[in-house]
């Protein structure tokens, strides 16, 4: 019986390593000691937060299993990465974040000693509630990649330290609204996507919200120059926002699918810029939102400290 067993993981492994799955050296055959776990996902990956979220699930995974987590955007590059070396790394993960355990991509791979991350989303370790609403979250089961985001996925503090100013500048000793609107390819039905709510349904929620609470900001993050205008005509006292690559009205493709030969760094300010977005929604003391992969993304962040919250529904 044991052979038999031996025989089999013998065999699983043979045929892990022929698929060029994993990288093991003889010595480290039968030991997890300082084995690597390379996250990757098929070129060219996705949206940012789709991309954040899918990482963080597989971290938890990694780290369940003993591994040692290393984010791969350089052999299976992103929309975000640089055609160049940028920042220093051709690893589009490093402009943003520090790898999570400070191993590199080439020095886990010179370790031999490595195993390549499949293409699941680990949503079993993403904590949805089951039914209609997908990001729904079931907060019982929310502490593992909580944890995860607060402790191995913040932004570098270059970045950091940007949003820390803006909030000082714009937000601090203010009672602020967030809301997020997502436009563009979420307007349209796609396979798999959910549609975000519309831009009047997301107006009605904020006056909703003004009457009854009167804050004293509003903060709007939204990939769509027409919510802009809507907003700063309807709240010209309260709205504020970032300076970011928006859409033009009645575009319906997604800013992260839009090459832009104008702007240097284009694609790396386009994460630069999401990520911006979720931090200071994450510092508000209320937010609006629907479905989308940053407005998750910005829950989790929080964790649960926002004054109030509303789904906008389609």
């Amino acid at each position: 019986m044991r052979f038999a067993i031996l025989k089999r993981i013998v065999k699983d492994r043979i045929k892990k390593i022929t698929t060029k799955k994993y990288c093991i050296c003889i010595k480290n055959w039968f030991s997890k000691d300082d084995r690597y776990y390379l996250i990757r996902r098929k070129i060219p990956w996705a949206g940012f937060y789709a991309n954040y979220l899918y990482v963080a699930g597989h971290i938890v995974y990694a780290l369940k299993k003993g591994y040692i987590p290393v984010i791969d955007m350089e052999n299976y590059p992103t929309l975000y990465n640089e055609v160049n070396t940028y920042k220093g790394t051709k690893n589009a993960w490093e402009y943003y974040f520090e790898q999570p355990f400070g191993i590199s991509v080439k020095d886990a791979m010179e370790s031999k000693n490595y195993i390549l991350s499949d293409f699941s989303t680990m949503r079993e370790y993403l904590p949805y509630k089951d039914g209609k609403n997908y990001f729904t979250i079931d907060w019982f089961k929310a502490n593992e990649i909580v944890d995860v985001i607060n402790t191995y996925l913040l932004p570098k503090e270059e970045i950091s330290s940007q949003v820390e100013n803006f909030y000082k500048e714009k937000m601090r000793g203010k009672r602020v609204l967030g809301v997020h609107y997502r436009g563009t390819d979420k307007k349209i039905k796609v396979a798999n996507h959910f549609l975000s709510a519309s831009l009047e349904n997301y107006l009605a929620c904020v006056y909703k919200n003004v009457l009854e609470y009167n804050p004293d900001a509003i903060l709007l993050c939204t990939d769509d120059e027409e919510a802009i205008a809507v907003f700063l005509e309807k709240f010209p006292e309260k709205v504020f926002f970032s300076e970011a690559f928006r859409a033009k009205k009645g575009d319906i493709e997604g800013i992260h699918l839009k090459k832009n030969v104008e702007r240097e760094n284009h694609n790396y300010l386009l994460g630069k810029e999401v990520i911006f977005d979720v931090m200071l929604l994450s510092k508000c003391d209320y937010f609006v939102f629907s479905h989308s992969n940053v407005a998750t993304t910005v829950m989790f962040i929080n964790n649960q400290k926002f004054t109030k919250t509303y789904f906008v529904e389609d």
